[in-house]
């Protein structure tokens, strides 16, 4: 029974540090409600299609990190990513970088190892790093959830 109690509390855990693209678009949703921007006005904003709004806000297609930062900027707010007792603002793509070199100096581990850990290229990682591609949001996420960090939207 007390080995059952443990592994149930250890999914409850692993669910609250998991975020997936659904739960991260919502997040968007609710700080765009919460600031009483309707989709149009956040069109107008941003530039974007109402259908690419659809898209971000609907999780239905893996995005661009950029998108959710322009969105964001344009409702005043970033995305802070916390890890124990350190965060890191994103108002940009090379903060996302910033954020990578913070764990690998924590962890005392490459970027090889960090490519393998989140399942993509040491290529593909070093173009993130360089800024020469842009992170989508399922790789953003994984790396979030890799490194057991959390996510929240704030205000400037």
């Amino acid at each position: 029974m007390v080995y059952q109690t443990f592994w149930l509390l250890l999914f409850k855990l692993y669910i609250l540090l998991y975020m997936t693209r659904e739960e991260f678009s919502k997040k968007l949703v609710e700080c765009r409600e919460a600031a009483g921007c309707g989709k149009n006005e956040l069109c107008r904003r941003t530039g974007y299609t109402f259908n690419q709004l659809q898209r971000i806000e609907n999780a239905s297609n893996n995005y661009g990190i950029s998108k959710p930062i322009i969105y964001l900027h344009q409702l005043s707010c970033y995305i802070e990513i916390k890890r124990e007792l350190k965060s890191v603002n994103v108002t940009n793509a090379d903060n996302i970088a910033s954020f990578i070199e913070m764990v690998k100096k924590e962890d005392n581990i490459n970027q090889a190892e960090i490519a393998k850990k989140i399942n993509i290229t040491e290529t593909a990682l070093s173009n993130i790093m360089k800024n020469n591609n842009e992170t989508t949001i399922d790789t953003f996420l994984k790396i979030i959830n890799e490194f057991e960090c959390t996510i929240e939207i704030k205000k400037y």
